[in-house]
């Protein structure tokens, strides 16, 4: 999550992935949690029983992660109708890295990244240098090139 309160710019598909995850944890996380830490309650000595214990710090995550998402539900800005002739976040860029190999990126807002499916964050190193950058541009990036090849 951003260190910062700064508006943070979500894929529709991104915030509604989001909004999804808080409605669990607020509406059935939370009653899993407490229904387990009321079972490990009734074994007995809270102060050696592992799963009390476990349990407790659970909800303590869940409620963190609650925070957490509704911090940046509230402070995002979903992005729509992104200008195709531009790379922008909720596009998908084809770049020819170094002239060699093509590989198809996403961009997508930070909380949305995940590098083993191609999606990067607009404001990761290669997304910031690839946004409002058009077909044909290239940027380097650490003694990389990557070339625009093709923005959908």
């Amino acid at each position: 999550m951003s260190q910062n309160n700064d508006i943070q710019l979500l894929t529709k598909e991104g915030y509604d992935e989001l909004k999804k995850e808080l409605e669990y944890r607020i509406n059935e996380k939370r009653k899993e949690i407490s229904v387990l830490l009321g079972q490990a309650k009734d074994m007995g000595d809270l102060s050696e029983n592992e799963s009390y214990t476990a349990m407790t710090e659970e909800m303590h995550n869940n409620e963190y992660r609650i925070l957490e998402l509704q911090a940046i539900l509230d402070n995002s800005k979903i992005v729509e109708n992104c200008n195709k002739n531009k790379v922008c976040v909720g596009a998908k860029v084809t770049v020819l890295i170094d002239g060699k190999s093509e590989k198809t990126l996403e961009i997508v807002g930070e909380d949305q990244a995940d590098p083993f499916e191609d999606k990067i964050s607009y404001l990761s190193p290669i997304g910031s240098a690839l946004m409002k950058k058009k077909v044909g541009d290239k940027v380097e990036i650490v003694g990389t090139t990557y070339e625009i090849k093709k923005i959908v």
